[in-house]
This record gives structure tokens, C-alpha cells and sequence, in this order.
């Protein structure tokens, strides 16, 4: 139970680089659903050495993606994983790693003090 919840926050930071990128999540969905969806990708982004990015966890980044619109709405999403991914022990290299590998570009430093307002 507590390495799923650790997982689900790790997959938040992952989540935060490509809201950034694309704009913001849809008002519908919740900082929370964000990292759930992000899930496939939880075990990479903490750096567990037996976990590596899948097809599903680029799709579910790639859909991630798709969703965001509003800077609002994309800062809000931004600060949401800002605040959680330092103590879920999500790895920055990791996470340009994963943008990388599922062909998500990004033109903002992945890093934990990310400036949520220029998103």
C-alpha cells in the first residue's frame, strides 16, 4: 500500500514535465488523477532498479499531454507536482530520461524548483 502511494506521487513529477510542456490538465481532472494515470511509469521515476518505460507508460504520458489547455489550469497541475515529487523520491534525470524514450519534448528544465508561473 505504501510503495503504491509512493509510486502514484513519483508518477506526479513525470505528469508535471508534460503539463508544463502541453498547457494544463482539463478542469475535470484532479492532481490526483493526474499521478494515477502516470502509474505505469511510478517505478522508473524513483529509479527502482527492475523498473523500466513501457509502451503503456509513453501512452499514458502521451495522453497526459493531450489533455492539457488552460495555463491555469497547467500551473495549478505544475505546483500540485512540485509540492510531491521531492518526497516521493522521483528522480530528474529519470524523468528527462522518460520524456526522452516516449519522444515528448520538452523545453523547460525538469528540475525541483521549477518556476510554476512561466508554465
Amino acid at each position: 500500500m505504501a510503495h503504491t502511494k509512493r509510486m502514484s506521487r513519483l508518477v506526479m513529477v513525470a505528469a508535471v514535465a508534460m503539463v508544463v510542456m502541453w498547457g494544463s490538465m482539463a478542469s475535470a481532472m484532479s492532481c490526483g488523477d493526474a499521478l494515477s494515470s502516470m502509474s505505469p511509469c511510478g517505478g522508473y521515476l524513483m529509479g527502482m532498479a527492475s523498473a523500466s518505460l513501457s509502451s503503456l507508460c509513453c501512452d499514458r504520458a502521451r495522453s497526459l499531454a493531450r489533455s492539457a489547455s488552460s495555463p491555469a489550469q497547467r500551473k495549478a497541475i505544475c505546483e500540485c507536482f512540485k509540492e510531491t515529487a521531492p518526497s516521493l523520491g522521483v528522480k530528474p534525470d529519470r524523468v528527462k530520461a522518460m520524456l526522452a524514450f516516449c519522444k515528448l519534448p520538452l523545453n523547460l528544465p525538469i528540475t525541483p524548483n521549477i518556476d510554476c508561473s512561466r508554465v
